[in-house]
């Protein structure tokens, strides 16, 4: 947003600021048909104005340019800086769940793994895919609730598996 209005007071400036050139250019242009210059001492000093003037009109472009640049282009910094955002933020989960399975054994490392890769897998998949025990798995996943990490939801005669928490 702060570029955005940032871009319009340069336009506006770069806008006054060329009027008043113009006014410059268009008086010294006057001058020198008036003076009928040809190349002497008299009209050296006028030359040198005429210089000048051309040199502030490049800077008055360069200001309305970037005027436009930042008007145009801040939407597109808007989207680079959510999706740095949100790099980040999928990192710091990533090292969150890393941290966590550090903490746990093998076992209970796989099964989050697995739950968190496919949310809503079913007990009796997650068995098959976590190649442990049904009893092991049931032990495993009542300590992850306790730990308040998982969420069954029960449907029919089987438990769909969530991670709780977003890591």
């Amino acid at each position: 947003m702060e570029n955005k209005k940032l871009g319009i007071i340069l336009i506006i400036i770069g806008l006054f600021l060329g009027i008043f050139l113009y006014g410059i250019v268009t008086d010294l242009q006057e001058q020198n048909k008036n003076m009928q210059c040809t190349p002497s001492q008299e009209c050296i000093p006028l030359e040198k104005n005429i210089s000048y003037s051309h040199i502030g009109i490049g800077i008055v472009v360069a200001i309305i340019t970037l005027g436009l640049y930042m008007l145009i282009f801040n939407k597109s910094s808007e989207i680079i800086f959510k999706r740095l955002e949100e790099e980040k933020s999928k990192q710091i989960k990533e090292e969150r769940f890393t941290l966590i399975l550090s903490l746990l054994d093998t076992n209970e490392q796989n099964v989050l793994t697995i739950i968190r890769d496919n949310p809503g897998i079913t007990q009796n998949t997650l068995h098959i895919k976590a190649s442990v025990s049904k009893a092991k798995l049931s032990q495993v996943l009542t300590n992850f609730e306790k730990k308040n990490l998982i969420t069954k939801k029960v449907k029919g005669k089987t438990c769909e598996i969530y991670q709780k928490r977003d890591f």
